[in-house]
């Protein structure tokens, strides 16, 4: 998310910029002079707005990028699926692996396996891990049902 805001204010600010160097006059034919045309104008003023538009978009989308990144290695939220695979840039603690999968967390996080039986339902009701589930379902079939 935060890359994509940064590509994303990158190139509102050429667009926008750009935009000043567009030409909004044409040649009348009458003694060589330069007029405005309305139409080219409002072509420059749309461009500029789209830059400015997509500079704004990008500067949000980079700083809850930046959010989500600083709480995640916080501990406060889970990180997402795809980077546990490397914990090590998630949050600094101890490494602690599941007993019932193979993903590894650091702490504060808590592995599947360490949950307590009355915590399993609020903590654990979008597991993605399928061995995990399968291990909840048999060691404590009632924690995931509502």
């Amino acid at each position: 998310m935060k890359s994509a805001g940064f590509w994303l204010m990158a190139i509102g600010a050429v667009v926008a910029i750009g935009s000043f160097f567009y030409q909004p006059t044409v040649n009348s034919g009458y003694l060589e002079q330069e007029t405005y045309n309305l139409g080219k104008l409002q072509f420059q003023l749309m461009l500029m707005q789209a830059g400015l538009a997509s500079e704004i978009t990008g500067a949000v989308l980079f700083a809850v990028g930046s959010l989500l990144e600083r709480l995640e290695r916080s501990g406060v939220i889970e990180p997402e699926f795809e980077t546990l695979s490397s914990p090590e840039e998630n949050v600094s603690g101890e490494l602690v692996a599941c007993a019932w999968c193979n993903r590894s967390v650091r702490t504060p996080m808590v592995p599947c396996s360490s949950v307590e039986p009355e915590n399993r339902r609020d903590r654990f009701s979008r597991v993605e891990s399928a061995q995990c589930l399968e291990n909840i379902r048999k060691n404590d079939p009632d924690s995931l049902n509502e």
